[in-house]
């Protein structure tokens, strides 16, 4: 394992903070728990990035990302280029109208409020609508461009395995 690693003990209900001077380009973080003297490998990455915009994000290959401090009601949409996970979540017990480029999407609430809804889609621009609230999905990034705000919201490509690649935007309400 490369890089700093951070501990804390969790209290009984299973609850910690760790305390992190996150720079400005942000900060990747794998979870990671030992029991005796061996290491589980956390779900995800979390990503952090401070600044006007703040992010706290956990990433997961191939799934819709889980925002760590709700935004809005739209708070991820994942692609890897083939398919696209629009995913959010709701305060309440109301079931969101979602909208993709002017088709109605299904919508089901987990216990948590959460959904996910995924969709064949290219690697374009798509237009999502929200309840009252349009979101202009920039489409699909490249590795090379990493992390970056684009369309009101921040882009987060990675590489995932040898040679997929996953993006995801995390738009901002302003």
């Amino acid at each position: 394992m490369n890089g700093r690693v951070y501990a804390a003990n969790a209290r009984p209900d299973g609850s910690f903070e760790i305390e992190l001077n996150v720079p400005d380009q942000g900060l990747y973080l794998k979870p990671r728990a030992q029991v005796g003297q061996e290491f589980i490998d956390g779900h995800g990455l979390i990503f952090l990035k401070p600044g006007e915009h703040p992010v706290a994000v956990t990433l997961t290959d191939g799934e819709a990302s889980y925002r760590l401090a709700h935004n809005s009601a739209l708070e991820a949409v994942d692609s890897d280029g083939a398919m696209l996970i629009v995913s959010g979540h709701s305060p309440t017990t109301a079931v969101p109208s979602l909208l993709v480029d002017g088709q109605t999407m299904p919508v089901e609430l987990d216990s948590r409020g959460h959904w996910a809804v995924i969709l064949p889609a290219g690697k374009g621009p798509t237009v999502i609508n929200l309840d009252e609230r349009v979101y202009n999905y920039p489409g699909f990034g490249t590795v090379e461009s990493g992390i970056e705000f684009v369309a009101d919201g921040w882009r987060i490509t990675r590489k995932i395995g040898d040679k997929a690649v996953q993006s995801t935007w995390l738009p901002v309400d302003r």
